[in-house]
């Protein structure tokens, strides 16, 4: 019986000691895998931010000679002074950073058009499209028509600007889109050295019968916040017509904008307007966008995404009015904001027909708690997150 129970024993043992050494050749084997893993993912995620990195500089590069090739090519032969044929780079760099591409500007086959301050440094018409523009002392008069039946296949590209850090521009634009005739316009203003400067835009805007209009708007106003933007518009959105408009502003300061646009719309007519505006420092925003709609079975949407941080300052102004029957509208603002900043929506809806409907949707608010606290949890710091969150709802 001893014998069997130390042979027992000896076995348990020895179970015991390989049982353990598997055990531990096994972990140790998992562990090596696992930093092994842990090493070659660590590579592969340093690997990737510098082949982003790389193909960022790349475009980077690729974007100055591009820039600088299409510099002398627009402000050849025009007899502009150097400064000016400089700044040229400068207008064309803010207009890729506000998601341009500067050979649009150059191309014959798209219409388009550059104003620096009152001068007139380029424009294409192509067929179907007339453009008629006059320099003043302070700006420049355009007119741009679309003849009846013409569809314009690409898009106009058109940007204006003001490179010196002190200055004022003054645009009176008309823009008429003829019966059954389309357009679509990609705006670019920039105001890169922005200390001391107004740019004003006077528009009138008419959309005859079965038309449609794309009109993209991006500003780009530097880093001071010394400038003053009031664009006006005037807008007939004609029978069976669409207007779609958009307005961004969210790379560096606003300084002081007073948006007002009034639209009368047309029986079958469709209306959409999308605002986005970030505020910062001591930004002052005021807005104002009113529809009316007075033919029957009119529609239209007004969309604002505001946000707004430290002292800035933003004032919404949504109107929407039925006077038809069967129209339809919606007013939809959102705002946020952080520190000391001032936010007020104004949403203004009215009715003159039983059968017109019009709703509204405004929202003032900070950061949501829940979706900040989820972020930094992987690892973003607090201003990280809000710029984030901030950034979402620019892009909504």
């Amino acid at each position: 019986m001893e014998s069997e129970e130390i042979t027992d024993g000896k076995e348990s043992v020895k179970g015991e000691e390989t049982t353990n050494s598997e055990e531990s050749v096994k972990g140790e084997e998992t562990t090596n895998h696992e930093e092994s893993v842990k090493g070659e993912e660590t590579t592969n995620h340093e690997e990737s931010v510098n082949g982003e990195e790389i193909a960022n500089n790349t475009k980077k590069r690729i974007s100055k000679g591009i820039t600088k090739k299409i510099s002398k090519e627009i402000t050849k032969g025009k007899g502009i002074t150097k400064e000016i044929a400089n700044g040229i780079k400068d207008i064309l760099n803010a207009y890729t950073l506000s998601g341009g591409r500067p050979n649009d500007l150059k191309s014959k086959d798209a219409a388009s058009m550059i104003i620096e301050g009152n001068k007139i440094i380029d424009s294409n018409a192509v067929e179907g499209l007339i453009i008629e523009k006059k320099e003043t002392k302070t700006g420049a008069k355009i007119k741009i028509i679309v003849k009846a039946g013409n569809k314009i296949k690409k898009p106009m590209h058109v940007c204006f600007g003001v490179l010196p850090a002190k200055g004022l521009q003054e645009i009176v634009s008309e823009i008429i889109v003829e019966e059954n005739a389309a357009l679509e316009i990609k705006a670019c203003c920039t105001f890169p050295n922005a200390e001391e400067i107004k740019h004003i835009m006077d528009a009138k805007i008419i959309l005859e019968k079965n038309s449609s209009l794309i009109y993209h708007e991006t500003h780009f106003h530097g880093s001071h916040g010394g400038i003053d933007v009031m664009p006006k518009s005037k807008i007939t959105v004609g029978e069976n017509s669409t207007l779609k408009t958009s307005f961004s502003l969210i790379t560096g300061r606003v300084g002081k904008l007073d948006i007002d646009y009034d639209v009368d719309a047309k029986n079958n007519s469709v209306t959409e307007i999308l605002t986005r505006v970030y505020g910062k420092d001591n930004d002052d925003i005021r807005i104002r966008e009113a529809i009316k709609l007075n033919g029957e079975h009119a529609r239209s949407v007004i969309k604002s995404r505001i946000a707004i941080k430290d002292n800035a300052v933003s004032e919404v102004i949504n109107i929407t009015e039925g006077n038809a029957a069967h129209t339809w509208g919606h007013v939809d603002c959102t705002e946020i904001i952080r520190n000391n900043a001032k936010a007020k929506a104004i949403p203004i809806v009215s009715l003159r027909n039983e059968t017109a409907k019009v709703t509204h949707e405004a929202a003032i608010g900070t950061v949501d708690k829940k979706e900040l606290e989820t972020l930094m949890a992987h690892g973003l710091e607090c201003d990280e997150a809000v710029d984030m969150i901030i950034e979402g709802l620019l892009k909504d």
